[in-house]
């Protein structure tokens, strides 16, 4: 059995003035909500084996938060890719997982996140707000046996689950 973890980035800040989309920093909600998930994931989920993870800074700031409230060590490589993904694209991706690998996290954006989801649960639409998480179950043995609908719903959590005063 293979699982594959989704995370959205965390709530960023619009009004950084840092010129790019790619360069735009998490705000003040979505640090604590990527912190507070981190705790929350720490007692509740397994660490992936492998962390993928786009290359903006709110994706990479939301990981480093992620890694801080939960302790995770779990190697992590930046995908550029993964900043304007497709569906086929990530999935193309985690066919080239190696067999051994069980588990692995993708932490990038929306729609692709949604679309990622709902293709694994056979069309099901997941709504997918900032730094929402879903762990989904394979009944596979090699990641090249991905087909839609495969996947089973383990987890779907967002912050304001487990955080008073975060709404997305």
């Amino acid at each position: 059995m293979k699982s594959i973890y989704l995370l959205r980035h965390a709530k960023s800040d619009w009004n950084a003035s840092s010129g790019s989309d790619h360069e735009r920093p998490l705000n003040k909600r979505g640090i604590r909500s990527a912190l507070g998930m981190g705790k929350h994931l720490s007692s509740n989920t397994v660490p992936p084996a492998l962390i993928l993870c786009s290359t903006a800074i709110r994706t990479r700031e939301t990981l480093a938060l992620i890694q801080k409230g939960s302790n995770w060590d779990s190697e992590a490589v930046f995908e550029s890719f993964l900043y304007h993904a497709t569906l086929q694209t990530v999935k193309e991706r985690i066919q080239a997982l190696p067999v051994d690998l069980e588990s692995v996290m993708i932490i990038g954006h929306q729609p692709t996140t949604g679309e990622v989801a709902s293709w694994f649960l056979g069309g099901k639409q997941i709504g997918v707000p900032t730094c929402a998480f879903i762990h989904l179950r394979l009944d596979i043995m090699d990641w090249k046996e991905l087909n839609p609908g495969h996947a089973t719903l383990h987890q779907y959590v967002i912050p304001s689950q487990f955080m008073s005063g975060v709404n997305d």
